[in-house]
């Protein structure tokens, strides 16, 4: 799926089609990459944790990229969206609206 996804990168540039290809590999990889983790530990117990060993470090990136950005649930989304041919840049619950403006207070003093 990462070489799907770096296909359509290099022969059509980016578009809707290349981002779908990248998200849902990040979401496949993250998924996958969380597994094989939680087998490692397993397999290797406690001594998989220490600093000094490379397995750490890997464990260590499996459990955090779920939550880099965009998240799980994110790409989630935007696969869906994708998928049913709908723009995630249109999309009510992804669009970021404008924060509707306070009126402005009068220099006059309120009098009781």
């Amino acid at each position: 799926m990462v070489y799907r996804a770096a296909w359509e990168f290099d022969t059509k540039g980016p578009s809707l089609q290349t981002f779908n290809w990248f998200v849902r590999a990040k979401l496949a990889m993250g998924s996958a990459l969380q597994r094989v983790s939680d087998n490692a530990k397993i397999a290797c117990g406690m001594h998989s944790l220490f600093q000094n060993q490379e397995l750490e470090r890997m464990i260590r990136d499996a459990a955090t990229g779920p939550i880099m950005p965009p998240n799980s649930d994110a790409s989630a989304n935007m696969v869906g969206l994708l998928t049913m041919g709908l723009n995630p840049m249109e999309a009510p619950s992804l669009r970021a609206e404008e924060p509707e403006e306070e009126p402005a207070l009068s220099g006059a003093p309120v009098q009781s």
